[in-house]
């Protein structure tokens, strides 16, 4: 999408490409790409771009204030629609008196690929039907698990501006609480329209990362892009969804606690 010295020379300082360990799929889907990078002085500044046909987002974020804007933690993004093709760029940075600035000249980065973007064949997303579409909720597994004694709260979204995509939300973060032979257990999983794909994905490339459960099959995997603090994940598939375990555990094993809330939390929701 572009080049880590274009980034480089807009943001004025030295950018990295920050790939995902794991691919989950669900932005190709929509017919689009996110692309990621941080500051060679590590956590100081990121940048996110993303490119989605315009059909796939929601019209009342893209036509709002809140698609070029700066806000007063150093946040900020700009974007554009370039014929039927969404463009933006998301800044994070810890030099906020720079932000507006670093903004502007992003702009300029937008208009790049923009540009290039209407020059490319349009992308074409695949079908909502069936996967494209709000996940379930926190209440849902909650419900769902109530008879198996974990309960499950919700993580309160941002609300300070429009949902990006239509449909929202196709992604969810619930924390999960639980007893296990009477020791307190909570953990964080994450809910992902579309992003099933990402454990066959995930089984692929490492075969010895699958795990199995009453016939059920999982995938332990890194984080997708390693910054929060968990030091790996564990995958599991509900139809099109993706749910995703937040493993804070170093002994490089996989925990039977982690499993068995996985393994009951699909099962639930199948």
């Amino acid at each position: 999408m572009l080049s880590e010295t274009a980034l480089s020379d807009a943001i004025g300082e030295q950018m990295k490409a920050w790939p995902p360990l794991w691919d989950s799929g669900e932005y190709e889907g929509m017919g689009g790409a996110s692309c990621s990078w941080y500051s060679e002085v590590y956590t100081r500044t990121y940048v996110t771009i993303q490119a989605f046909p315009v059909e796939v987002l929601n019209a009342d974020f893209i036509e709002s204030d809140a698609a070029n804007q700066c806000a007063s933690d150093g946040s900020c993004i700009a974007s554009g629609v370039y014929r039927d093709v969404w463009v933006g760029a998301s800044v994070r940075t810890e030099r906020v008196a720079e932000a507006s600035e670093i903004r502007e000249r992003l702009r300029s980065v937008v208009d790049e690929i923009g540009a290039r973007a209407t020059a490319l064949p349009r992308p074409v997303p695949e079908s909502r039907a069936g996967w494209w579409g709000p996940v379930p909720t926190c209440e849902d597994v909650s419900v769902a698990l109530e008879a198996t004694g974990i309960t499950a709260a919700d993580v309160a979204a941002p609300t300070d501006r429009p949902p990006l995509f239509a449909n929202e939300p196709l992604a969810r973060a619930c924390v999960i609480s639980a007893t296990f032979d009477g020791t307190p257990y909570k953990t964080l999983v994450h809910l992902r329209s579309g992003a099933a794909g990402a454990v066959d994905s995930v089984i692929a490339t490492t075969p010895e990362w699958r795990r199995e459960v009453d016939g059920r099959v999982f995938a332990v995997a890194p984080e997708q892009y390693p910054i929060d603090g968990a030091s790996g994940v564990l995958l599991g598939a509900v139809g099109p969804n993706l749910v995703e375990l937040d493993r804070v555990d170093y002994s490089g094993e996989t925990p039977q606690k982690d499993l068995d809330v996985i393994a009951a939390i699909v099962t639930a929701l199948s």
